[in-house]
C-alpha cells in the first residue's frame, strides 16, 4: 500500500509540475500575442510622420515582439526565445571606456606617462564555442604630451573616441585642455591576437608601427603657449566620412575628414554653444553644455545631442544640433527641447528625412516625483518628435502596455520584497527610425 502510494504520490508532483509549467508558457503566449503597440497623438498632425518608419523591439526573457508602425499603420510579429543569446542585451548595461562595431564590442584604455599609450582591444564572440573566444589587441604610443604622473583627465569617456567607417575601425584620444603634443585621428590596420602579444611581450616589444596608419594630425601646444585651447569631446562617423568633435577654446567645432586622404572636408564653429567650465560665473550659463553628448548619423547627416546647465528637477533641457555632411558640413538644425514629462533616460535615434528632424527618446518618470527606487520599475513613455525649420510640428507617444509588467513589482519594491531581474519584465531594444 506505501508503494502504491509513493507512486501515486510521484504521478500527482509530476501532474502539478507540468500544470504549472503550461501555466507559464500559456501566460507567456498569451502576453505575447495581446501586446498593445500604437502612437497617440500629443500635439500636431501624425502626417508629418508620413514617410518615416518607427521601428523596435518589445522583449523580456521569453520573447521578443518585433514592431514596425508607418503612415498610421502597426504591423508587429513575435519571437520566442530559444537562446539566451536571443535577448538582445539591455541598453543600460553600457561600458562607456568601449563601442560597439558589426557586433563586436571594442575597449578602449589609456596608459598615462610622458607619451600617453592606447590600448583597444576586442574579443570575438562569434564563436558559438566560449573555448574559442579570442581575445585580440592593439597598444600605441601616441605624440600626446600627459600633464603628468599616474593621473589624467578626459573630457569624456574613450568610447566617445572610436568610430567605424567602410569595414574599418578609427580613433583619437578625448584630451583636455591641460594636454600637450600631437593628436590625430587613426585607423588601426591590424589586431594582435593573445598568442602574438605573449610572444611581443616576452621579447619586450610593442605592436609595430605599421599596425596604425595616421589619418590626420593636428597641435594641442595651444593648451600651452595662451591658446586657443582645444579639447577632443569625441570621433564619429557619418557615412564614410569621419566627424571630429572638438572644444576650441570651449566653444564647440565639428570638423569633417575623408578618412583615406586625412583632408578636412569642411568645419562649423557654433560661437553661442560653450561648455560648462568655460561659462562658470557667467550670466549666459544658460547656453553652457556637457561634453557627453548623443550622436547618430546616416549617409547625409550627423546629429548630436548635448544636455544643457540649464536642466532643472522639473525639466532637461538639451540642445539638437544636425548637420548635413554631404558635401563639406554645414548646420542644418540647432533645437533646444524642454523635456517635462520624464527624464530622458535614452535617445534612441534622431535623423533628418523629408525636410524635418525626427527624434525618439524614451523618458522616464523623475526620481523626485516617485517612491521607486529601481529603474526597471519607473514608468515610461516613448516619445517622437518632429521639428520643420527648428519649429516643433508634431509629438506623439508610442504607446505599449508594458507598464503592466511591473504595476505590481512597484508594491513589492515598497515592502522590500522586491527581485531585480532585468530580462523579467518588458523593456525596449533596436528602436530606431528610418
Amino acid at each position: 500500500m506505501a508503494v502504491l502510494l509513493k507512486r501515486h504520490m510521484a504521478i500527482i508532483a509530476a501532474f502539478v509540475s507540468v500544470t504549472v509549467v503550461l501555466s507559464v508558457y500559456s501566460h507567456i503566449y498569451a502576453s505575447a500575442g495581446r501586446a498593445t503597440v500604437y502612437i497617440e497623438d500629443i500635439y500636431g498632425d501624425q502626417a508629418e510622420l508620413n514617410g518615416i518608419t518607427v521601428n523596435g523591439v518589445l522583449q523580456d526573457r521569453y520573447h521578443r515582439l518585433i514592431f514596425d508602425v508607418k503612415d498610421g499603420e502597426t504591423k508587429t510579429r513575435t519571437e520566442y526565445n530559444q537562446h539566451y543569446k536571443d535577448i538582445i542585451p539591455p541598453y543600460y548595461n553600457v561600458n562607456y571606456n568601449a563601442k560597439m562595431f558589426d557586433g563586436i564590442q571594442y575597449t578602449y584604455e589609456l596608459e598615462p606617462g610622458w607619451k600617453m599609450k592606447v590600448m583597444i582591444s576586442y574579443f570575438d564572440l562569434r564563436s558559438m564555442d566560449q573555448e574559442n573566444w579570442m581575445n585580440y589587441s592593439l597598444d600605441f604610443t601616441t605624440d600626446v604630451i600627459g600633464p603628468g604622473g599616474n593621473q589624467y583627465s578626459l573630457t569624456n569617456d574613450t568610447g566617445y573616441a572610436m568610430a567605424s567607417t567602410g569595414g574599418k575601425i578609427y580613433f583619437t584620444v578625448p584630451t583636455t585642455r591641460e594636454y600637450t603634443g600631437t593628436n590625430g585621428i587613426y585607423e588601426i590596420v591590424k589586431f594582435y591576437s593573445m598568442s602574438d602579444r605573449l610572444l611581443m611581450e616576452a621579447n619586450n616589444l610593442t605592436s609595430p608601427k605599421d599596425a596604425v596608419r595616421t589619418v590626420t594630425t593636428f597641435s594641442l601646444d595651444g593648451n600651452k603657449d595662451g591658446g586657443p585651447t582645444i579639447e577632443v569631446l569625441g570621433l564619429e562617423a557619418a557615412g564614410d566620412k569621419l566627424a571630429l568633435i572638438l572644444a576650441i577654446d570651449g566653444m564647440l567645432v565639428v570638423r569633417t575628414y575623408d578618412p583615406k586622404s586625412g583632408a578636412m572636408l569642411g568645419e562649423v564653429a557654433l560661437d553661442d554653444f560653450r561648455l560648462v567650465e568655460y561659462r562658470e560665473g557667467s550670466e549666459d550659463r544658460a547656453k553652457a553644455y556637457y561634453p557627453p553628448y548623443h550622436a547618430f548619423s546616416d549617409n547625409r547627416s550627423l546629429n548630436l545631442c548635448f544636455r544643457s546647465s540649464a536642466s532643472t528637477q522639473d525639466a532637461d533641457v538639451f540642445a539638437i544640433l544636425s548637420f548635413d555632411v554631404s558635401e563639406g558640413i554645414t548646420l542644418e538644425s540647432n533645437i533646444e527641447e524642454r523635456y517635462t514629462e520624464g527624464e530622458p533616460e535614452r535617445f534612441w535615434d534622431i535623423t533628418a528625412k523629408n525636410g524635418k528632424l525626427y527624434v525618439v527618446v524614451l523618458l522616464r518618470e523623475r526620481r523626485g516625483q516617485s517612491f521607486v527606487t529601481y529603474d526597471v520599475l519607473f514608468p515610461k513613455r516613448l516619445l517622437l518628435y518632429a521639428y520643420k525649420a527648428g519649429t516643433l510640428v508634431y509629438k506623439g507617444e508610442l504607446v505599449t502596455d508594458m507598464d503592466d509588467d511591473v504595476a505590481l513589482e512597484r508594491q513589492r519594491n515598497i515592502s522590500g520584497d522586491f527581485i531585480y531581474d532585468v530580462p523579467r519584465y518588458r523593456h525596449f531594444a533596436d528602436v530606431e527610425l528610418r
